[in-house]
């Protein structure tokens, strides 16, 4: 009941507004224009400066001479519809100056990639080295020495001249494939340089595969190494040794 009290109050002073608007422009015809203020007065009034007295703004005179009345409101209603203008301009200047600093905070966020060194010096960037520059291990070659096809040098057949194994000067995976009749099992093997020292001397397993026994040696030979008098030592379970005459390179 409240609410309906207030909207039915409301209306009626909206109703009595304009009845009093439509009441002015017409009631009090004025052809002389007789007291009326000038227009910057009106302007003024319609602009709602305060500046000057509400006297000197002769509020009694507009609301009981149609002619001021009517110039009054239609410097008011520019007045209204330029202030709306200007609001509407200041809404698109401060939403655009929104999106820039958000675009401008998205461009410097953490995530952003830095820019490159040669952009920020002014120098030549750096350029990566190729692939190909970069240098990677040689894998070791695949040799298979088949002892079958070699003489074992005993006590002074080792002064004479043999069919020496030949291996080269790098990185190798030696197969070794011993005479028919080795059995498989544990073996000792040295590989002596031409100053008789060991260059390796370890126990291998030799298997079985296809009814040939073998042993796998890893092998990296320098240089320096290069040369006859080298000899490689095998000796069986329970056996004396067979030694083969061996050249690098």
């Amino acid at each position: 009941m409240i609410y309906r009290d207030e909207s039915a109050a409301r209306k009626l002073a909206n109703d009595a507004v304009a009845i009093g608007r439509k009441y002015s422009r017409m009631a009090y015809p004025n052809p002389l224009r007789t007291g009326c203020p000038g227009a910057e007065t009106l302007k003024a009034m319609a602009k709602r400066d305060h500046q000057g007295d509400l006297e000197e703004l002769l509020i009694s005179h507009v609301v009981t001479c149609s002619p001021c009345f009517n110039e009054y409101a239609g410097y008011r209603r520019m007045t209204v519809a330029l202030r709306g203008l200007q609001w509407a301009a200041a809404v698109v200047v401060i939403t655009a100056a929104t999106l820039a600093g958000t675009r401008l905070l998205y461009f410097r966020s953490p995530g952003q990639s830095p820019m490159p060194t040669a952009q920020k010096t002014g120098s030549a960037p750096v350029e990566a080295p190729a692939a190909s520059a970069i240098a990677t291990p040689e894998p070791p070659s695949r040799v298979e020495v088949n002892l079958a096809l070699f003489s074992t040098m005993r006590g002074a057949d080792s002064e004479k001249p043999q069919h020496e194994i030949q291996l080269p000067a790098k990185a190798v995976h030696v197969l070794f494939l011993l005479p028919t009749g080795m059995e498989p099992g544990e073996y000792a093997v040295r590989l002596m340089d031409a100053s008789g020292a060991a260059k390796i001397e370890r126990q291998v397993n030799v298997e079985l595969s296809s009814g040939v026994a073998s042993f796998a040696l890893d092998l990296e030979f320098r240089p320096s190494e290069v040369g006859h008098g080298w000899r490689l030592m095998v000796r069986p379970p329970g056996l004396s040794w067979r030694t083969y005459p061996v050249v690098i390179g």
